[in-house]
């Protein structure tokens, strides 16, 4: 909801919304739930918002952009992996 009200009261504002997953599981069905986790977050600000929605755009990585050293194949702990599961939401101003 803060994103939303940061995209109502700045109306020259535009936002990206990135959606990340960690390396468990095939890196296709982790980009797909990266895909819905994005999708998600965009469907929520855009049904609560009064503004444009182009304003609003959304990507999707799967595990392709760690932020550690837990690739495929690498013992971590869960934790470890928990750090890579993340949305990112990056204001733009023009």
């Amino acid at each position: 909801d803060k994103v939303v009200n940061a995209l109502t009261e700045v109306p020259e504002m535009t936002m990206e919304i990135s959606s990340h997953c960690d390396a468990t599981g095939s890196d296709k069905l982790n980009l797909e739930l990266s895909k819905k986790r994005a999708e998600a977050c965009y469907n929520y600000i855009i049904a609560r918002g009064k503004f444009v929605p182009s304003r609003v755009k959304y990507y999707y990585f799967g595990e392709t952009k760690l932020l550690n050293h837990c690739a495929n194949g690498v013992k971590c702990t869960k934790e470890e992996h928990a750090i890579n599961r993340r949305t990112e939401f990056v204001f733009i101003k023009p």
